[in-house]
């Protein structure tokens, strides 16, 4: 006999199938394929409410035009150089080269580790405010993006969105420092950052994070599938999201 959270479970993933069902034609008549490269948050995008395996190995999304790949825990403050631990700039340059065809629009999705683990960090280790500490990992981010879109990519970033309703700081394999709503201080500095970047030298910007976050910067649960990553709820605001750019918002509200 099936336990009370069993049948919750079971009942969820049938809603997130009707969900996913019922976005697919907006997503379709965007007309145009995305390509997104990043973190484990690009998963959304695929419409499963899982975690997507890391590229080279793919699982198939609900949506056709929307390419996903995710690289495993990448740090936006790595991707200006090589040789980082993770091994950022290269994963992301291996998936455009192995698989986006040039000039395509390419989504990128980084910075959510940096905002939930080392901007309180190093805010305290520098003695540095946190506008300062955010505009070092947005000038890599922004380095690296340009020498995508020199390389004959049209990059786009994904703003980083609501973090952990987590509070504690142990959690095993996904460490965070500072409290939902300072992270979400951190994460609302960061985009308005990469904004101001895309602005000035005319890469997308696509940001649902305002709609994630209640007015006194605390996360909306319900558009997390396991607490920490966006779920199918989210997905009329995805759908937004891209609508407004493919319609000419080249770069969105923060």
């Amino acid at each position: 006999m099936h336990s009370p959270s069993a049948f919750a479970k079971l009942r969820r993933r049938f809603a997130a199938r009707r969900e996913a069902a019922a976005i697919r034609p907006r997503l379709a008549a965007l007309g145009r394929t995305f390509y997104i490269i990043g973190d484990s948050h690009v998963s959304v995008f695929a419409g499963r409410e899982r975690l997507q395996p890391f590229w080279p190995e793919r699982r198939r999304g609900v949506f056709p035009n929307l390419r996903v790949f995710h690289r495993g825990p990448v740090l936006a403050w790595s991707l200006a150089r090589e040789g980082a631990t993770a091994r950022g700039r290269e994963l992301a340059f291996e998936v455009l080269r192995a698989e986006v065809p040039p000039g395509a629009e390419v989504v990128f999705c980084f910075g959510e580790i940096d905002c939930r683990v080392h901007v309180q960090r190093q805010m305290e280790r520098q003695g540095a405010p946190m506008a300062t500490v955010i505009g070092g990992i947005t000038a890599n981010y922004a380095a690296f993006l340009a020498d995508v879109a020199r390389a004959g990519w049209r990059p786009v970033v994904w703003a980083v969105t609501g973090s952990s309703l987590n509070t504690a700081e142990k959690v095993p394999g996904l460490p965070q420092f500072g409290s939902p709503r300072e992270r979400n201080e951190f994460t609302r500095c960061f985009n308005t950052q990469m904004r101001a970047v895309c602005v000035e030298r005319d890469h997308g910007f696509a940001s649902i994070f305002s709609r994630l976050v209640t007015n006194d910067l605390q996360t909306r649960g319900e558009f997390l599938f396991d607490g920490w990553h966006l779920g199918n709820r989210a997905l009329p605001l995805v759908a937004d999201a891209l609508e407004g750019y493919v319609r000419g918002e080249r770069q969105s509200a923060v």
